[in-house]
C-alpha cells in the first residue's frame, strides 16, 4: 500500500491472516486466523495499524495489528442471503474515513458508516444498491479526491456511482 510503506496483509480461504510489517525484514511477520474464509482485505487509510477483512457468508471484521490481530469489530454484512463479501474499500477522504463500501456475490453494493456498526449491523448501512449488478461484485475503488464517488466492477459491468446525488453523508 502506498500509505503504509513496506507493510503487506494477506487473507486466505482458510481464514488465515498474515501481516508483514516490513517486507525488508522477514522477522516482522504476524499470523492469526479469522473464523471465516477471507475474500478481500484492505489497510485502513487513516489508521495504519487497522485493516478490514471481508469474506464468506457476509462476515466482516475490523482488525488492529497492535492487538494480536484480533477483530475489534465483527458483524455479518448479509445475514439474510449469507452472500460472500468479495470486495471492500475504505473511503480515502480523511473526513469520510469512517465510510466503507462492500460488494457481494449477489451483486449488492452497500455503503456503511462504521460509527454505527453494532450487533445490529443493518443500522450502519446508509445506502444499498441491489438489482443492478447481475453478477458478483469483485472490485470497488473510491475516487481519491471525492468522498461520494466510487467505481464498482463485476464480471459483466463497471459502474460509477455518486452517492452524494442519492444521499448526503
Amino acid at each position: 500500500s502506498p500509505n503504509h510503506g513496506h507493510m503487506l496483509i494477506a487473507g486466505n480461504e482458510d481464514g488465515s491472516i498474515t501481516v508483514v510489517n516490513d517486507v525488508t525484514n522477514s522477522s516482522s511477520v504476524q499470523k492469526s486466523k479469522a473464523n471465516f474464509a477471507i475474500q478481500d482485505v484492505q489497510l485502513g487509510l487513516s489508521q495504519p495499524n487497522v485493516f478490514i477483512a471481508a469474506g464468506s457468508d457476509g462476515n466482516m471484521g475490523v482488525f488492529d495489528i497492535r492487538d494480536r490481530i484480533q477483530p475489534q469489530i465483527s458483524w455479518n454484512a448479509s445475514p439474510a442471503s449469507k452472500a460472500d463479501i468479495n470486495a471492500v474499500a475504505w473511503n480515502p477522504v480523511e473526513s469520510s474515513a469512517h465510510l466503507l463500501c462492500t460488494g457481494d456475490d449477489a451483486g449488492v453494493l452497500k455503503i456503511w458508516d462504521l460509527r454505527g456498526v453494532s450487533s445490529d449491523a443493518s443500522s450502519a448501512v446508509i445506502k444499498e444498491i441491489s438489482g443492478y449488478h447481475r453478477s458478483p461484485i469483485n472490485s470497488i475503488q473510491w475516487c481519491p479526491s471525492n468522498e461520494s464517488v466510487c467505481m464498482v466492477c463485476s464480471d459483466t459491468e463497471a459502474s460509477v456511482y455518486d452517492f452524494l446525488i442519492e444521499r448526503d453523508f
